[in-house]
């Protein structure tokens, strides 16, 4: 096929009275918006997971494992913050311990 010519067996994504036919009926509103992201994620935890800051938040996991460069931009965020993001202020009220700090064995 030439890169001018549209394959027309292939369905086009249409929008009809506020609704998007690309798999879902739902209308195009925050919670619709909302609904669909949390459901690609897969993830129906809290808004603010402390368990995102400790398995999978990119500066902080390398930040605990000892890179400088991520441990220099949690310092700054830090400062910034007045404390962390929203995921370290909720590890620490969950585990007792800054975002920076590794958790003690018998908290987890």
């Amino acid at each position: 096929m030439w890169y001018n010519q549209r394959d027309t067996s292939a369905p086009m994504p249409t929008e009809r009275n506020g609704m998007r036919r690309l798999g879902t009926t739902e209308p195009n509103t925050a919670m619709g918006i909302q609904t669909r992201t949390m459901q690609m994620s897969g993830s129906d935890r809290d808004m603010f997971d402390p368990d995102f800051c400790e398995h999978r938040c990119p500066i902080c996991t390398r930040a605990r494992k000892g890179n400088r460069l991520a441990r220099f931009l949690q310092a700054i965020e830090m400062v910034v913050t007045l404390g962390g993001c929203p995921w370290g202020r909720a590890r620490q009220k969950k585990y007792g311990v800054k975002p920076n700090e590794a958790v003690p064995p018998d908290k987890t």
